[in-house]
């Protein structure tokens, strides 16, 4: 620890606190937002996330359209790569008060905080023509009723499992009070 003349100090805490507002007007906002980016990003590859108590979520595995599970290979969010979503992520807003993330993509709120979303589907001659062929390749009743059916459109649920890649976060919390122990340390060292 360094000596300093009791003259001075005064103008050294003044100083330390001139420096300290500064950081916390100009640089903390901007470095919060980082580690929250940084964070929520690393949900994609970990396929789940850490909530505010510290609990980790997995995210429910992809089920194929027949309901079997999905190749172990693909990710749950990622699809086939497209990463729309994972790379949507932004801060909206960096104010000293507040730091907003978000995305653009409208399908986003849905992933992170699961959704029923109901649907009307219409039936073409072209859907009755697959629903035959997959009669035939599968065996299966349904497909075989959807080719008979009289009905020119269906209702149907499709739910959205939660699948939270950002929000309150334990890790994140506790990286944001790191990052401001260790400046402060460092200030009033």
């Amino acid at each position: 620890m360094k000596k300093r003349d009791i003259k001075h100090l005064g103008n050294d805490i003044a100083k330390k606190q001139a420096e300290l507002k500064k950081y916390l007007v100009k640089d903390f906002p901007r470095l919060v937002a980082n580690d929250a980016l940084q964070t929520f990003d690393d949900s994609w590859d970990k396929q789940g996330f850490t909530d505010e108590k510290g609990t980790f979520k997995s995210w429910e595995e992809r089920k194929k359209n027949d309901g079997s599970k999905s190749d172990s290979n693909r990710g749950t969010l990622i699809g086939k790569g497209s990463g729309i979503l994972r790379r949507s992520l932004e801060a909206k807003s960096i104010t000293t008060n507040k730091v907003v993330i978000g995305t653009p993509v409208k399908y986003a709120q849905a992933h992170n905080e699961g959704a029923e979303i109901e649907q009307t589907i219409s039936i073409t001659p072209k859907m009755r023509k697959f629903a035959w062929a997959k009669f035939y390749e599968t065996k299966k009743p349904s497909w075989r009723g959807l080719a008979l059916t009289k009905k020119k459109e269906i209702n149907r649920t499709l739910t959205i499992p939660k699948r939270q890649f950002m929000g309150n976060s334990k890790p994140l919390t506790d990286k944001i009070r790191k990052r401001l122990d260790t400046k402060m340390n460092k200030l009033f060292e």
